[in-house]
């Protein structure tokens, strides 16, 4: 079949494009023409002002966002096999609409509508109003970012309702995906999946994280939405008992800081596997280390974002291992650093997760 896939292609955002790649390799495995929808946000700045800001600090800023557009580009282009065209608006996506057998929405946050209000059109394109309606539509892996619906407003409580009936099939990535669905709905054929991600293991990656670098044994701190601050307690924890290095990923003005680096998608996979620790409030970043073995401290979010904590909470309770989660600021006991994580029993339950999602897709032709 031809598949068309409406995800966050376009993000900076290490998690959003190694799912994107992971979704379009498990489809092509699975004997499908697959293309990834090249929806682009548009850059508010342009020529100078894309280089130069008021400030030292900001100029570099600016550099660093040129550079980070460079390196996921190049890893966009190296893997992801996306169309043609590229689009920035629903009247755009029209173009494309009887294109494909199939679209599938998602991996990833697609469904959040924190997300779905800040940028024009991706509404149209994550619930898949572009397309004709003999074009089956699938949700795959989908999150809202809510655990429940007394957290959505009550206007997109309804847009939800209203979009998702459109689906021939809905599959979510929290098991209480499942019950939000039902509870905006009525429906109750939504499926809990796991995440592309996780459909593939550690081989699969390697190739992609590249040779070991050899270097003295570090702690990667890795901290979504600028809060380094929240993880600062449980690095020189684990620092200091295990006699491991600090190095920060993607953080603010990295240039500026001498621990800090910023790694491309595959560096970045690289540092996961290699490290003898991470702390991180990611959700990818903990998914890695499950399919590494890497040890990890997950951080809670707090304020009101703190709805997406659901996402770790529910990938890691199946495994016995929510005791590795942490609240914003708090420290660690010695009893966690030296605290085992049961790979088998993680590797035994992905197992089991990965044929709920074969049969999943094999229910819908795929």
């Amino acid at each position: 079949m031809k598949i068309g896939v409406a995800t966050f292609t376009w993000a900076h955002n290490y998690g959003a494009v190694l799912q994107a790649f992971a979704l379009q390799s498990l489809l092509e495995q699975r004997g499908h023409d697959v293309e990834l929808i090249d929806f682009r946000v548009p850059h508010a700045n342009a020529g100078y002002r894309q280089w130069m800001g008021k400030t030292i600090g900001s100029t570099l800023a600016k550099w660093e966002t040129v550079f980070d557009e460079y390196q996921f580009e190049s890893f966009r282009r190296a893997n992801l096999h996306r169309t043609h065209e590229t689009f920035c608006n629903a009247k755009g996506l029209r173009r494309i609409r009887d294109r494909y057998d199939v679209v599938i929405a998602g991996s990833d946050q697609v469904w959040n509508p924190e997300w779905l209000q800040q940028i024009e059109g991706i509404t149209d394109l994550f619930f898949l109003s572009f397309v004709d309606s003999h074009v089956k539509r699938i949700g795959y892996a989908a999150s809202f970012g809510h655990k429940s619906k007394e957290t959505i407003s009550i206007d997109w409580q309804k847009t939800l309702c209203d979009r998702l009936c459109t689906f021939d099939a809905i599959s979510v990535r929290e098991q209480s995906g499942v019950d939000l669905v039902a509870d905006l709905t009525g429906r109750k054929d939504t499926v809990h999946v796991p995440d592309p991600t996780l459909m593939h293991d550690q081989s699969f990656y390697q190739k992609l994280a590249g040779g070991r670098k050899r270097s003295r044994p570090i702690l990667l701190n890795f901290m979504l939405h600028g809060r380094e601050s929240d993880s600062q307690a449980v690095c020189r924890t684990l620092a200091a008992s295990h006699g491991l290095r600090v190095v920060n990923a993607k953080r603010s003005q990295t240039w500026m800081d001498g621990n800090a680096v910023h790694p491309s998608p595959c560096c970045w996979l690289r540092m996961i596997r290699d490290a003898s620790f991470v702390v991180t409030n990611s959700f990818h970043a903990v998914v890695f280390c499950l399919i590494f073995n890497t040890p990890f401290v997950g951080v809670l979010i707090d304020g009101s974002t703190g709805t997406m904590n659901t996402r770790l909470t529910e990938l890691l309770e199946p495994l016995g291992l929510t005791h590795r989660l942490v609240q914003p600021g708090q420290a660690i006991s010695t009893d966690l650093t030296q605290s085992s994580i049961d790979w088998s029993r993680v590797a035994r339950t992905i197992g089991n997760w990965r044929l709920s999602a074969y049969q999943f897709l094999a229910d819908q032709g795929l």
